[in-house]
């Protein structure tokens, strides 16, 4: 399955993120992180939407997930984009 990343998608992620650091009541860092193929990142300039990446804490490949858990399932979802 491959969709973008939507504006309003962003606005409730960064929602969120206010709400749990507020119900959890402490100084805590919550990170709002984008998750999906490398193809995904180096298309986003041409079928991206604005600068919305700019508005995660980070972002993470699949690949990346994939180094670190040796997983291959990490491959198959990253094999899921096609653009």
């Amino acid at each position: 399955m491959q969709q973008p990343f939507h504006k309003s998608q962003v606005i409730t992620f960064k929602d969120d993120k206010a709400s749990i650091e507020s119900i959890i009541g402490r100084d805590i860092d919550v990170m709002v992180i984008a998750l999906a193929s490398s193809k995904y990142f180096e298309n986003y300039g041409t079928y991206g939407q604005n600068d919305l990446l700019s508005k995660f804490d980070a972002i993470i490949t699949w690949e990346e997930m994939h180094a670190l858990y040796n997983n291959n399932m990490y491959l198959t979802a990253s094999e899921k984009y096609k653009h």
